[in-house]
């Protein structure tokens, strides 16, 4: 069994060709794991995204800005009818 830690994702523009919902790319302008050039890749795969970028929250927003992190995600979802895909 491989390990996801090992493993690499890639994305496409037709991943979500089918998918009816809507999509919410979130993302820290210092992230150190994923440099501006693939932020702003990530970006134009999907157009479509509602995007947020989070300022100074690293790699996991969700555990260095949780009171905004969680408010935009269930905000977001809320909107969606409960359709999403999350980056």
């Amino acid at each position: 069994m491989k390990s996801i830690l090992t493993e690499q994702f890639y994305f496409f523009p037709d991943d979500l060709k089918t998918w009816p919902g809507k999509v919410l790319i979130l993302q820290s302008d210092d992230d150190p794991a994923t440099k501006p050039e693939m932020r702003m890749a990530l970006r134009n795969l999907y157009p479509q995204a509602h995007i947020h970028t989070f300022h100074q929250a690293g790699h996991t927003p969700f555990l260095s800005q949780p009171d905004e992190f969680y408010p935009r995600v269930w905000t977001f979802l809320q909107k969606t009818d409960q359709k999403a895909a999350l980056f």
